[in-house]
C-alpha cells in the first residue's frame, strides 16, 4: 500500500511521550542493575516463571518452556551477540536502511533535487507500521515519515536533530519533494534482516538509479567507527555541556570497562 495515500494509524504516539517511555526503559534497566550490585534480592526460592512472574506478563509468554529459557537466559548476553545497534540518525529505527540507500545513491551519481523526477521506496510491512505519517504535522511525526525523510536526506544528506525541527517540517524544498515520493510495503523482512529498503530515483532525463539497502549503518554488521561515535555524541551534547567536559566525556567513556566508580563521568555529564 502506498504511504503517500494513507492515513496515519490512530493511536500510534508522535512526542516527547514516546522518548520520555523509552528513557524510563532504560533508566529501568540501569536501576534494577544498580540495585542487584549493592544487594538487593528477591524473595528466596521464588520461581519467576509462576502465574504470578513472567508468566502474567501476557498469554503467549505461557508457551515458553521455562527450562529452555533458563538455559539461553545470557548465554550469550544480546550485547556480545548480535552485538549492540547504534541509531546514528534521530529519526525511527526502521527508517535508517532508506536513509542510508538515499545518501549512497547521492553519493555515488550526485544526485541533487531539481533533477530528480519521482522516487520510490520500497520498505517491509513491519516498516511501515512502525513510520505511519505520510504527511507530518511537526518535527515528531517526521521522525515516522518515510517521505519526508527520504526528502531531507536527499536536500540536507545525513539527517540530524536539526531537520526534525517543527522549522524544518515546514520547509517548502522538502515538502515540495515529498509530493514525489511513493512509499510502498514491496519488501519482504528475514529474521536478520528486518528492515531491507530500496530506494529507486528516477531522474528528468530518463534515467532511474537504485539501490537497496539490507542493514543500516550502526547495526552490529555495519558498527560505527570510533570517529562517527564521538562526533554524534559532540553534536548531540554540543548545547548541553561545556566543551572541556565534552572532551573529558569522550576519554571517560572511550575507556568506561575500566572504570571502577562511575561517580566521576557522572559528574562531568552532569555539566
Amino acid at each position: 500500500a502506498a504511504q503517500r495515500e494513507a492515513g496515519s494509524r490512530p493511536g500510534l504516539e508522535a512526542g516527547p511521550a514516546r522518548a520520555y517511555r523509552q528513557a524510563m526503559a532504560a533508566m529501568s534497566g540501569l536501576m534494577a542493575a544498580v540495585l542487584v550490585s549493592q544487594g538487593l534480592a528477591a524473595v528466596p526460592n521464588f520461581d519467576a516463571f509462576t502465574s504470578h512472574g513472567v508468566y502474567s506478563v501476557s498469554p503467549s509468554v505461557a508457551k515458553i518452556d521455562a527450562a529452555d529459557f533458563a538455559d539461553r537466559l545470557g548465554n550469550p548476553y544480546d550485547v556480545v551477540s548480535p552485538g549492540i545497534s547504534l541509531k546514528l540518525y534521530p529519526c525511527a529505527s526502521a527508517s535508517h536502511t532508506v536513509v542510508d540507500a538515499t545518501l549512497q545513491l547521492i553519493q555515488q551519481y550526485r544526485v541533487s533535487p531539481q533533477e530528480v523526477s519521482s522516487i520510490k521506496v520500497g520498505v517491509t510491512q513491519s516498516a511501515l507500521d512502525a513510520l505511519p505519517f505520510p504527511t507530518p504535522a511537526n518535527g515528531w511525526e517526521a521522525r515516522g515519515c518515510v517521505s519526508f525523510i527520504a526528502a531531507s536526506a536527499l536536500i540536507y544528506g545525513q539527517p540530524l536533530i536539526d531537520n526534525f525541527t517543527d522549522a524544518a517540517v515546514a520547509d517548502p524544498k522538502v515538502r515540495g519533494l515529498m509530493d514525489l515520493v511513493t512509499v510502498e510495503a514491496t519488501e519482504e523482512p528475514y529474521r536478520s534482516i528486518p528492515y531491507p529498503a530500496s530506494v529507486a530515483i528516477t531522474l528528468k532525463d530518463g534515467r532511474t538509479l537504485q539501490h537497496r539497502v539490507e542493514f543500516a549503518r550502526g547495526q552490529p554488521e555495519l558498527p560505527l567507527s570510533p570517529e562517527e561515535i564521538d562526533a554524534k555524541f559532540l553534536y548531540c551534547s554540543r548545547y548541553i555541556l561545556p566543551p572541556d567536559h565534552i572532551e573529558e566525556s569522550v576519554i571517560r567513556l572511550r575507556d568506561l570497562e575500566n572504570i571502577a566508580n562511575t561517580t566521576g563521568i557522572f559528574s562531568v555529564l552532569g555539566g
